[in-house]
């Protein structure tokens, strides 16, 4: 697909899924990340499958050569599915939306069971449709999503060192 990132944790890959589909974790991790006005739009199953639908706010420190197109301020919507089933190996979607920009990011996520724990593999593609700089505003979006993405990984170690 496009980036890939890799995070290993020393707890299973059902203890992991437990905690990512938990609504608990959900409300509290994104505040505790940086995010504000954040809702749960969606939390529930749906055929195989179990959805969950977030929007919330962010404020970037945009580069200059952005700043017509972007707003300091954006509002996220991120859909997360994760395939119900009682293999190990658990799989999912993930697309994030960036409200009334023409910013889109598709991925795929996996939990892949190791011999002391897990690997939380995510293979990402980020689109911005803006004519001349879609591809230098889509490498800033991924170092800002590489930051986010490192901060949520710290966060949900300590999350499963306390619940797990």
């Amino acid at each position: 697909m496009g980036t890939i990132v890799k995070h290993k944790y020393p707890y299973t890959s059902d203890a992991v899924y437990n905690m990512l589909l938990n609504r608990d974790y959900v409300e509290k991790k994104y505040p505790e990340i940086g995010f504000t006005d954040v809702k749960i739009v969606y939390f529930d199953k749906k055929d195989d499958t179990f959805v969950i639908q977030t929007r919330r706010d962010i404020v970037a420190d945009i580069p200059g050569f952005a700043k017509k197109f972007i707003q300091p301020k954006s509002t996220l919507i991120q859909t997360d599915t994760w395939v119900i089933s009682d293999d190990p190996r658990k799989t999912g979607t993930v697309q994030l939306e960036t409200e009334g920009l023409p910013v889109r990011m598709n991925g795929r996520m996996q939990l892949q069971p190791t011999d002391d724990g897990c690997l939380n593999v995510f293979d990402y593609e980020i689109k911005v449709n803006i004519p001349l700089i879609g591809g230098r505003l889509a490498r800033f979006l991924e170092e800002q999503g590489m930051k986010s993405g490192e901060d949520e990984y710290v966060y949900n170690l300590a999350y499963l060192k306390e619940y797990a």
